[in-house]
């Protein structure tokens, strides 16, 4: 370690120890209590954190792309992340490990250098904003105006100064010593780097996202504020304290703003009225969901991007004779899905009392459970999610003259469906009606068949180690590089074929966070109530926020799991993770119940009538997922309700009275959007020459009454909202109830274009995602913000 880096940890590590000797008896008073109390709040905070680290990734990408490096978002995320793990490095230089990480893909170190500048620049301005609400009173407005100005005048100097003479000047600069000469070309050439970032349009961007993502920290001290009740604390003072300390932790240059950011948010927190003990507390819960936070996910994803093992297909010199059977498993081998679980789900479908059965079916064996489940599903075996890669490989082997033999614990009626759909199959040993064919029953049957030694065989699991140390050689497929090596340990590893999916980027995916944007309209009755001021009412409608998202994504799921073979049929959604098996169906059966309990607890914190209303949202959702989905016109009508039902959720949520007007206009608007997502699905098949949806009881033929319905409902929407600005309870509410108008017509413009991209065949089958990605629809909804605002 350099004399520089031992410094900084000495002077660290020296101020924490003083700390603690002079305020030990303040120390000794916290009392940790109340944060189990309010766990909900310290999980609303840390929420919050890791919403500015998305804002911020989001900015990193966007960045990146605008220097013509288009990488996948995943990968620059992780990136990203990884420098946070080396936020407590001397003067942050080890954030600048990303460029490592960012070679490998092509994005030179002076454009990762010059987007590092940028952001770091964009949010200290940021913060310096956010600092100045910290003086809001009116003995210090001229501070607040200062501020802003020396903010606008900085920016306005980056856009417009002359990078290209700067540069060409530092090179004639021969009497100043050489090495701050390199230093200044050194910064020079990575402002010429960066100087695509600092035009006005991106410019703007970065600074608005900067002021987003740190006030959403600042909020989480706002959060965690009230947990000592003692004293109240505001958003803007929250936001201002936050900010003050950062900056003066950043000024002080030591890794991570350690004892100079905690001293002054000590201190504020103190002068606003909050007890040393308690403001002690704040500050150390806020460090440990901020700085620590990032720090400990930083390090995750440097976990995540570590080198990893080979992934091509491995086979041995060693050729195998056509004469040796190879006996191949099937769950999780020949197909990327377990068809026990499959062959479950389906049964659920098509009567979910089946679940009451279960348990007498498995008492009498496992082989018992199977039976009964097969005898009552019809499995269509050529929807499932085969293991292309190894499927070609013995296609290859059984032309050679090879015997190919399906092996499988599955049940034999199952089997028989998968080795009839796949005709290279010799023959097929599977489970009886009595016999569960797995682990050491199925070695002994190929032992008895076979021989010792007498066969190779295909397999994927651990249980399969009972098969190999009976077989002539083992292939491994899926699985983990560890099983894989015991397999070679107990006979030849003949060849391997690697694990090509993981969990977490899968389970993400499956939970759809993205559709969470449609849990915005849970704010709405908070927005229309003129309640955005009232903390509290805040902190309620982000749980409700928090506590629909994991229920929503619960529901998801189950959605996705019940509706397997019909997403396999679908162009775009045989890509989930479950239909295409990327995810175990294990782990959905896992995620359901869990994020529901999940979602239960945060809305054990709100009003009795929110948990009323997500209580009806769940069972209208399983009753859609399990029926309702294939009726004609109810499927969408209830897609419209459970759209309405977030506004419902967020009224009760925040204890208002809920508006007839809003629940009228909503309902013509989300039965519109629904029926766009049907319009959709059935033109992309008709495209592909199909005369019916998957799983739906719409026909091709019924494309122009949709369209009909859709885009009256939409006009439907817009005269409500028209005859509402007339209505009296306008005139309460709103000083400027004219600026509404322009709402009208905004909607009228965004919903007739809505109609007209999906007759064009140009709509994604969600027009929630559509509308997120769509450039116009975010104007559209950045102009109706200030209509609102304007009329207000």
């Amino acid at each position: 370690m350099k004399l520089k880096e031992v410094l900084y940890f000495t002077v660290a590590f020296g101020f924490f120890a003083w700390c603690v000797v002079v305020f030990r008896n303040d120390i000794a008073q916290i009392k940790i209590a109340p944060i189990y109390a309010a766990w909900d709040a310290v999980l609303l905070a840390a929420v919050l954190s890791l919403l500015n680290y998305l804002l911020r990734i989001i900015r990193w990408t966007v960045y990146l792309s605008r220097l013509g490096h288009t990488l996948k978002f995943n990968y620059s995320a992780l990136t990203y992340i990884a420098g946070f793990a080396f936020t407590l490095s001397p003067g942050k230089v080890g954030e600048m490990v990303r460029g490592r990480y960012l070679q490998n893909s092509g994005v030179s170190m002076s454009n990762t250098a010059a987007a590092f500048f940028v952001e770091r620049l964009m949010d200290l301005l940021a913060m310096i904003a956010l600092a100045s609400l910290a003086a809001a009173s009116s003995t210090y407005q001229g501070l607040i105006w200062g501020a802003v100005t020396v903010i606008v005048v900085i920016m306005l100097m980056l856009t417009l100064a002359p990078w290209q003479r700067i540069a060409l000047y530092t090179n004639t600069l021969h009497r100043i010593p050489a090495p701050i000469q390199k230093v200044l070309q050194t910064v020079v050439r990575t402002l010429l780097s960066a100087k695509q970032l600092l035009q006005p349009g991106i410019l703007s961007f970065g600074f608005a996202i900067g002021l987003l993502a740190w006030g959403c920290e600042g909020l989480g001290l706002m959060v965690i504020g009230h947990i000592t009740p003692a004293v109240s604390m505001d958003m803007p003072t929250a936001i201002g304290i936050y900010s003050i300390a950062v900056i003066v932790g950043a000024l002080s240059f030591l890794p991570g703003g350690l004892g100079g950011t905690e001293a002054v948010m000590i201190a504020l927190l103190t002068a606003h009225g909050y007890p040393l003990p308690d403001a002690l507390l704040l500050t150390l819960i806020c460090r440990l969901l901020t700085l620590w936070l990032a720090v400990a996910i930083g390090w995750l994803a440097v976990f995540a991007l570590r080198p990893k093992p080979n992934r091509e297909i491995y086979f041995s010199m060693t050729q195998t004779t056509a004469q040796t059977p190879l006996c191949v498993d099937l769950d999780g081998t020949l197909i990327h899905s377990d068809l026990l679980l499959e062959s479950l789900l389906l049964l659920l479908k098509r009567n979910p009392l089946y679940v009451f059965l279960l348990p007498l079916w498995l008492s009498k064996g496992k082989a018992a459970l199977k039976a009964q489940i097969a005898q009552r599903v019809v499995l269509n075996a050529a929807a499932l999610p085969y293991n292309q890669a190894f499927l070609a490989w013995l296609e290859t082997e059984h032309q050679s003259g090879r015997e190919l033999w399906l092996c499988t614990a599955s049940n034999h009626r199952l089997a028989d469906l998968v080795a009839t759909h796949i005709p290279i199959f010799t023959g097929v040993l599977a489970s009886s009606d009595e016999l569960n064919l797995s682990g050491q029953r199925k070695a002994a049957q190929l032992v008895e068949k076979f021989g010792e030694k007498g066969f190779d065989y295909c397999g994927n699991a651990h249980i399969d180690l009972k098969v190999w140390q009976h077989s002539q050689a083992a292939i491994a497929v899926n699985c983990k590089e560890s099983l894989s090596q015991e397999a070679g340990k107990l006979t030849e590893l003949r060849a391997v074929f690697p694990k090509t999916n993981g969990f977490f980027k899968p389970a993400i995916k499956a939970l759809r966070p993205h559709q969470w944007a449609k849990n915005v309209l849970i704010f709405i009755p908070l927005a229309a109530a003129h309640k955005l001021t009232n903390n509290g009412a805040i902190e309620q409608a982000l749980l409700a926020f928090l506590a629909f998202g994991l229920c929503a994504s619960s529901v998801y799921l189950l959605n996705d799991m019940l509706d397997l073979e019909v997403d396999r049929q679908h162009p775009r959604k045989c890509k989930r993770p479950f239909a295409s098996g990327n995810l175990s169906l294990i782990a959905g059966f896992f995620l359901v119940p869990l994020l529901l309990i999940a979602a239960l607890l945060i809305a054990s914190q709100l009003p009795v009538r929110f948990c009323e209303v997500l209580g009806a949202y769940y069972t209208l959702t399983l009753a859609y997922s399990f029926g309702l989905k294939r009726i004609v016109l109810i499927d969408t009508i209830t897609l419209a309700g459970l759209y309405t039902a977030r506004i419902i959720a967020g009224a009760t949520a925040i204890a208002v009275p809920l508006s007839f007007w809003l629940l009228l206009f909503s309902v013509f608007l989300f039965f519109s959007l629904a029926l766009v997502k049907r319009y959709a699905e059935l033109d992309a098949m008709q495209r592909q020459g199909k005369l019916k949806a998957a799983g739906r009881g719409y026909h091709i033929e019924d494309l122009p009454i949709l369209h009909s319905l859709g885009t009256a409902s939409g006009n439907l929407c817009v005269l409500v909202l028209a005859l509402y600005i007339n209505s009296p309870e306008v005139q309460s509410l709103y000083h400027h109830p004219q600026a509404i108008w322009m709402l009208c017509v905004l909607l009228l413009y965004w919903i007739s274009r809505v109609w007209l991209k999906a007759h064009r065949g140009k709509m994604h089958d969600d027009p929630v995602v559509f509308a997120m990605k769509d450039r116009i629809s975010l104007a559209v909804g950045a102009l109706a913000a200030i209509a609102v605002t304007l009329a207000v």
